[in-house]
């Protein structure tokens, strides 16, 4: 049962030139468009909430993830509305995790005190660097001290989870500033560090800009000497790593993300958001007028029967894009966990899917430790230092 939320708020000032993920930038909207947009975000809600894919008052919510776009560019009141909205349609738990992104250049004091007054516990900063020179390259907003100073305002604010990103891998970038962003962020009280390596994604500005011509600013091998230095620091430091791009101290981890590594299912609400319901993964159209104008033509009967009968129809703004078969969901599940530092639980494996593990993946296992890219010791299966540089490839062993 889907035990997890995602809410996609398709907003931002300004795209970043290396982001490929759905949002629009304030040039390109007025606020009688966001406001429609959250109001046609809550209905879904509703309706899905409604749709009986289990008891709304057993089956409580774990975990609630407000990402984007960036959620702290629009007004916190309709943030903190759509929150409400989704603590009165369905069950919460008592400890339920509930994280919201913001970014430096728009998350005033103001907006992190009425983010943590309507329920939200968990913060992920957009810090991305405390270079100014990293971040103008990034083409971000703010500066290394407005970020320090939102990480200070969450706590004053009352937040005590605090997660920060940093990006690696970035024209000019050194490992000496990475390791010095990273200390920083520890000593100001950050317990959760999300490292990603710069990917150049097609139609961002990035790629026209460097699609063929990074590693002529920084080299592949740079690169994955920056990830593991950073990777060793973080872990001396008490930043332990829990999944290929996630440090936390312990207790920290991110309960939302793991959900995802663990092939859980989760809603999904607004335009560009991606969920898994019922062994269907699907996606609302990045489209917000398409969004708006075609979330009121669903009804609760309809969503029920698009997932589980009529799992090639379209629906509103809701598009299928792959229903899982058992031998498909077995697959993934592998593959997601793999990226997790604790790997497969062989015994796991075999009971949750009367399958045994060593068995089905027999030329996979082998393969891929001869490689030294995994290690099996017959009750996990993980990938080692050496196949966290090629974990793409152990991944396309298990598709």
């Amino acid at each position: 049962m889907a035990r997890h939320i995602y809410v996609h708020i398709p907003f931002c000032e300004r795209k970043c030139p290396y982001c490929s993920f759905f949002s629009r930038s304030a040039n390109e909207i007025n606020d009688e468009v966001v406001v429609q947009c959250f109001e046609s975000i809550n209905l879904e809600i509703d309706l899905f909430a409604k749709s009986n894919f289990q008891d709304i008052n057993q089956d409580a919510m774990s975990t609630i993830y407000f990402g984007g776009g960036t959620p702290s560019f629009v007004d916190a009141a309709l943030i903190c509305d759509t929150l409400t909205h989704i603590k009165d349609a369905f069950h919460l738990s008592n400890n339920t995790e509930i994280t919201i992104e913001v970014n430096p250049a728009s998350a005033t004091f103001e907006k992190l005190s009425q983010y943590k007054k309507a329920g939200f516990n968990r913060i992920s900063i957009g810090v991305q660097s405390l270079s100014d020179t990293t971040l103008k390259i990034l083409g971000r907003l703010h500066d290394a001290q407005e970020a320090t100073d939102t990480i200070e305002n969450a706590k004053k604010a009352g937040f005590t989870n605090i997660s920060a990103d940093l990006i690696i891998g970035v024209p000019t970038q050194t490992l000496t500033q990475i390791l010095k962003d990273a200390e920083t962020l520890i000593e100001s009280g950050v317990a959760h560090i999300s490292m990603y390596s710069l990917s150049i994604e097609e139609g961002t500005k990035f790629f026209s800009l460097y699609k063929n011509t990074l590693e002529d600013y920084i080299s592949q091998e740079k690169e994955r000497e920056m990830y593991h230095e950073l990777r060793s620091f973080l872990d001396f430091k008490g930043i332990h790593p829990y999944e290929i791009s996630n440090c936390a101290r312990k207790g920290y981890e991110s309960r939302h993300n793991l959900s995802y590594w663990n092939a859980c299912e989760y809603y999904a609400f607004g335009p560009g958001a991606h969920g898994y319901l019922q062994g269907v993964r699907f996606g609302n159209v990045d489209d917000v007028d398409e969004f708006v104008n075609t979330v009121g033509d669903m009804k609760v009967e309809s969503i029920s029967s698009l997932f589980r009968n009529d799992r090639s129809a379209k629906l509103g703004p809701i598009y299928v894009e792959e229903c899982l078969s058992n031998e498909g969901k077995l697959k993934e599940y592998a593959l997601l966990r793999l990226r997790t530092s604790e790997g497969i639980d062989a015994d796991f494996f075999s009971k949750t899917f009367q399958t045994d593990f060593q068995t089905y993946f027999k030329n996979e296992i082998e393969s891929n430790n001869f490689k030294g890219y995994t290690t099996y010791d017959g009750r996990s299966f993980k990938l080692t230092t050496k196949g966290l540089d090629f974990a793409n490839q152990v991944f396309e062993d298990f598709i």
